[in-house]
């Protein structure tokens, strides 16, 4: 072989070398971010869990009578903002 053919030969193995990377790494990409997208799924079903778990609580102690001020003022709080977002809601429907 030349050393041209032996140049080019080189080159070609380096540029096949690049597209298998380059191809692994679009896979691993698409691996990623379809983890990613069931990890934040995940995260706020969990989350929505949690409020859930959270709101039985509060429920319970609101009909145990074992709230303290502190925790009638966070209901409080937390039922107003339930009531603005079906406020919300209901203009949203309106329109």
């Amino acid at each position: 072989m030349s050393a041209l053919e032996d140049h080019i030969k080189r080159i070609n193995d380096k540029l096949q070398h690049l597209l298998k990377k380059y191809s692994f790494l679009q896979k691993e990409n698409l691996r990623l971010r379809q983890e990613l997208h069931f990890l934040k799924k995940s995260l706020e079903d969990k989350t929505a869990h949690a409020n859930l778990l959270e709101q039985r609580i509060d429920v319970l102690k609101i009909s145990k009578g074992t709230m303290t001020e502190e925790e009638k003022k966070l209901f409080e709080k937390r039922i107003r903002q339930y009531l603005k977002e079906i406020d919300k809601c209901i203009n949203f429907m309106n329109e």
